[in-house]
């Protein structure tokens, strides 16, 4: 999903976004080379580092190969575009099928404190900045809850549905990792856990604490204090920031709906969120912080327990129809 969006982004820099595509001369020894892209054409490949949020492009190659610059060339004029970047966010937006706030709140951090950067060998680099980081998860809070799904998931879940009926093989793959999937719904049902324990403890202040987890939101704190004053996320331990490193490679591969993925790669990529989330709940005693009086920290990491509820409820519930059951 998110690499969908950069590459929606990328098309829409400085002056050059149409409504389907990029149309942009660049002139070089005398001549105007005509360049047609859309945002497919554009891909976006996370780049493994367990600290940092960063992908990688090779647009600048694909260009070279149409015409007679290097791709060093035209990867300097596109950094500085993007540089220069004037574009309405309601534009972006519109042309990305976001509203107005959603724009503000994913589209604002990426452009305007992703760090673009050009490799020696032409790729460009985009680093997520920890605000947008921070607009990512509440994305997540807000839209994985409540039963909703991306924009083409449903088609996707119902492939996989398509694909279990016809071949029978839901029934099968149940028998053969039923532990494991016990061991998921645990790990979900252990957040739910934690945020009732919390909210019964005055920590936080959850709405419709009695109805389903997925329509849980946080009251008190207001907005989760993700960020500290230096605009940094709090959530800096080498657990945390793996825990949220899972969310963004469950964000790419469950955000295109036309990739048809198996029941399997959900299958993995929940098992790794639940890896991910028990070395955090074992490295990080939230109850440590507050006892510490680290309020804002502690928040932060009840927020990252949600987050990690919306993306069990998500690969599980929509997308693998395996029941998530807040108690077990």
């Amino acid at each position: 999903m998110l690499q969908i969006r950069l590459s929606q982004s990328l098309c829409l820099q400085g002056d050059f976004g149409k409504a389907s595509y990029i149309s942009r001369r660049i002139s070089t020894d005398g001549g105007l080379q005509d360049f047609r892209l859309i945002p497919a054409e554009i891909p976006f490949k996370r780049v493994r580092d367990a600290s940092r949020i960063l992908y990688s492009t090779a647009i600048a190659h694909k260009l070279a190969a149409r015409s007679s610059l290097t791709p060093a060339q035209i990867t300097g004029y596109i950094l500085n575009s993007v540089s220069n970047n004037t574009l309405k966010l309601q534009d972006i937006g519109a042309f990305v099928s976001l509203s107005e706030t959603a724009s503000k709140t994913l589209l604002e951090p990426l452009l305007q404190d992703g760090t673009f950067q050009a490799t020696h060998s032409g790729l460009i680099q985009v680093e997520l900045s920890d605000r947008a980081i921070a607009g990512w998860l509440n994305w997540i809070i807000h839209q994985w809850g409540a039963g909703q799904l991306w924009e083409k998931g449903e088609g996707w879940q119902v492939n996989i549905a398509r694909m279990d009926r016809r071949h029978g093989e839901r029934t099968e793959r149940w028998k053969n990792c039923e532990a494991e999937t016990f061991a998921m719904q645990q790990t979900y049902a252990r957040c739910c856990s934690l945020l009732q324990m919390a909210h019964r403890e005055g920590v936080i202040t959850l709405s419709q604490p009695d109805a389903a987890p997925a329509l849980w939101q946080f009251m008190v704190p207001a907005w989760i204090p993700w960020l500290d004053g230096n605009i940094q996320l709090r959530l800096s331990h080498p657990s945390e920031r793996s825990l949220i490193g899972q969310f963004f490679k469950v964000l790419d591969a469950t955000g295109d709906g036309s990739s048809q993925r198996s029941w399997n790669d959900c299958f993995c990529l929940a098992q790794q969120v639940c890896q991910g989330f028990q070395a955090f709940h074992r490295d990080r005693p939230i109850w440590h912080n507050i006892i510490e009086q680290s309020f804002d920290l502690a928040h932060a990491q009840f927020g990252l327990v949600m987050v990690t509820q919306r993306v069990l409820y998500h690969l599980l519930n929509q997308l693998m129809n395996i029941s998530t059951p807040s108690e077990l």
